[in-house]
């Protein structure tokens, strides 16, 4: 598990740090700093994340996490892809780390293929990313109903739709 300390204006890792999952939202990411390519946000939550095989979770609850059920909302399940087995972070473990750790710039994608011309400006970290996969539309929403089904007690049917 990755834990995180901040000494001076940089980050420590104590040992058994790994893979995380990046859980601060993209709007939140894409905002630049007045008259500037810098990235508005100051600090990025992640949540570690361990091999589901690993996480001591019952068949049962891996299960409902694999049939991307709401419950338990603590856990959040990544699935089998070419980059890494499947996995599972814990909302319950997360953690922030100084957005200046990763040199965020924001960057305009208008010219590339598949850019969504409403909002073409997204963060690029300069530094320190090793992303390895990104998740898919579904996930993506489902990790945003867990996260406010954890955070703030709401339900799924409460929770936004995108």
């Amino acid at each position: 598990m990755v834990r995180a300390r901040l000494v001076g204006d940089e980050p420590s890792f104590e040992p058994g740090q790994g893979a995380a999952i990046l859980l601060t939202h993209d709007c939140q990411l894409d905002k630049p700093e007045a008259g500037t390519t810098a990235a508005k946000v100051k600090r990025l939550q992640f949540s570690p994340i361990t091999r589901l095989a690993d996480s001591g979770i019952s068949n049962g609850i891996k299960g409902q996490l694999r049939a991307a059920w709401l419950s338990p909302p603590e856990a959040v399940y990544l699935p089998d892809s070419d980059e890494m087995e499947e996995a599972v972070a814990l909302l319950s473990e997360a953690f922030t780390i100084p957005a200046g750790y990763f040199a965020l710039e924001i960057v305009d994608f208008s010219d590339h293929d598949g850019s969504d011309p409403a909002n073409p400006h997204h963060a690029v970290a300069r530094s320190h990313d090793e992303r390895v996969t990104t998740m898919r539309p579904a996930e993506r929403q489902l990790l945003e109903c867990k996260m406010a089904a954890y955070w703030a007690g709401r339900r799924l049917e409460d929770a936004p739709s995108q």
